[in-house]
């Protein structure tokens, strides 16, 4: 019996969602604070006119309106973008792996990047080279390999130190000084020199 078209009741959940965790969370001064995630890519140009965005995940350009509500209490994440539209930088206000830039990494990677493993993608895990916490290391492409779950919890736990080379070769470096260099195995082959 419910009339509303799909794209009405998809945002009338979504403001459901909303309105509930923005009513049902603790924070201590009372105040509501937490806004739901929502991702949109958006011209810089376009913001003091018309805005025009879409949203990441679904693909679909956003209405004006949702934009400027959207932007009129957020945080703004600008992302860096080759000429084809390919992500190359997201920063340091993100530190979960979109998927895009994942796809990326994977395409360099072709597995786990771990001195002698060859777990395929679907068994790993984007690590920052620079670990996101402590290092304040940013969620970009040049800072980001594979690690199958067993090497990425061995770098993390023995401190072994990784650095990406021009060209996309891994150096790792252990704690005892022992070096060992990793090509990527999904990028294309590389002509002999």
């Amino acid at each position: 019996d419910d009339t509303r078209t799909l794209a009405q009741r998809q945002g009338d959940a979504l403001f459901d969602i909303a309105a509930f965790f923005n009513t049902n969370h603790d924070n201590s001064d009372g105040t509501g604070r937490h806004l739901p995630h929502v991702t949109i890519s958006a011209d810089a140009d376009s913001l003091n006119d018309v805005p025009v965005a879409v949203n990441d995940e679904t693909g679909e350009v956003i209405s004006p309106a949702c934009v400027e509500a959207y932007l009129c209490d957020c945080t703004l994440h600008a992302i860096l973008r080759d000429a084809n539209g390919a992500p190359l930088s997201f920063g340091r206000t993100t530190y979960a792996v979109p998927r895009r830039l994942f796809r990326q990494v994977a395409a360099r990677d072709g597995g786990c990047r771990f001195p002698g493993c060859c777990r395929p993608v679907k068994y790993t895990n984007a690590h920052h080279i620079l670990w996101w916490q402590r290092d304040q290391g940013p969620t970009d492409y040049d800072n980001l390999i594979l690690l199958c779950t067993r090497h990425h919890h061995q770098v993390h736990k023995l401190n072994i130190q990784l650095k990406l080379l021009p060209g996309g070769d891994l150096h790792v470096t252990w704690p005892d000084g022992h070096e060992r260099t990793t090509q990527p195995r999904g990028a294309p082959p590389r002509p002999p020199i």
